[in-house]
């Protein structure tokens, strides 16, 4: 059977090519991994149908595994020391084992048949060998580099969990969003390189955990955490507490004939507001659907989402105080005094 003609697909760059095959008739991409490339395996890339090679490729070849050799039965090593006994250390398979009607082997001869547990088959394997493989190398585009960024990952709450038993996922490249004309033009394996974009849903996820994991309670808190609207206060200490009270009852809700009071002091107050969010299509109502994180690429998308969060935790964790001299009629940062 003759084997079908390897057509190996090309991008060049300038530290080598990422490179995909087909064979002929076949709709699939194949596994290159185990074939040799000018005499070594390609390596695996971020993108499992395509792999990576340093220089054109000149020849491509297969390892062939070859059946093991020189067929034998050997004396066990753990066997009891008998005395007068001795037995041949090696014993060639072929005569000591009879043929079938196929020519394969079947059962241990007659004569031996009563030595068969004292011994144990081995063989010797061969290296494999290489067979040469026709193939087309075509490159289809150039570019100087595809620009990946393998840390690309976060971890954000998954839906409908609550509670102390919240379960999280990771988004990652594959939920990065691009052009339909780029996805239609460019080999998967580019569009890392090209325009790319979170979804507002995704967006909304990444934000939302970022916040609850990195807020500091002394100077805000999340006084909305939905799936489809988030909000977060500031809490600014009081520049003078105040003291409230508050009536016990008893268990009928009642009063008490001599009438009793918690007593409790007041430090802080809520500025609402300091950032909200909902995200598009769900666009809850009062919220703001935040915009999509966009990047040049992924390398760039992923630097404009970690500024992102590192701003507005700044802005959410910066400490507010009220002003002492207008009796808590404005507030002023803490750290500007």
């Amino acid at each position: 059977m003759t084997e079908s003609k390897l057509n190996i697909l090309a991008v060049k760059t300038n530290k080598g090519f990422y490179i995909q095959g087909r064979e002929d008739a076949s709709p699939y991409p194949k596994d290159l991994i185990y074939l040799l490339f000018n005499g070594k395996h390609p390596k695996k890339t971020f993108d499992s149908q395509w792999f990576f090679v340093d220089s054109e490729v000149t020849t491509v070849e297969k390892k062939v595994s070859q059946p093991n050799i020189n067929h034998r039965y050997e004396l066990k090593d753990d066997l009891p020391f008998i005395e007068g006994v001795e037995l041949p250390k090696v014993m060639p398979k072929d005569e000591v084992m009879e043929l079938d009607e196929d020519g394969k082997y079947c059962q241990w001869k007659y004569e031996f048949k009563h030595l068969q547990t004292f011994y144990e088959l081995k063989s010797d394997q061969q290296p494999p060998k290489i067979e040469p493989i026709e193939f087309s190398f075509s490159v289809i585009l150039e570019i100087p580099e595809i620009k990946i960024e393998p840390d690309f990952k976060y971890t954000v709450q998954q839906t409908g969990a609550w509670g102390s038993d919240q379960k999280t996922y990771d988004i990652k490249m594959d939920k990065i969003v691009h052009q339909t004309i780029d996805k239609i033009v460019f080999p998967w394996v580019v569009l890392p390189s090209l325009p790319s974009a979170m979804s507002s849903a995704d967006t909304y996820a990444i934000i939302r955990q970022h916040v609850k994991q990195n807020i500091d309670q002394r100077y805000a808190q999340i006084t909305s955490d939905y799936e489809f609207c988030f909000e977060v206060a500031k809490v600014v200490p009081l520049a003078t507490p105040i003291e409230t009270q508050r009536e016990l009852k008893s268990a009928r809700g009642r009063s008490y004939r001599k009438r009793r009071y918690s007593h409790s002091l007041v430090k802080n107050r809520v500025i609402k507001k300091v950032f909200e969010m909902t995200y598009a299509p769900e666009n809850y109502r009062g919220y703001t659907p935040i915009p999509s994180f966009t990047g040049k690429d992924h390398q760039d998308l992923k630097k404009n989402i970690d500024k992102f969060l590192d701003d507005l935790m700044a802005r959410i964790n910066d400490p507010l105080i009220e002003c002492k001299h207008c009796d808590g009629m404005g507030v002023i940062l803490e750290k500007g005094e």
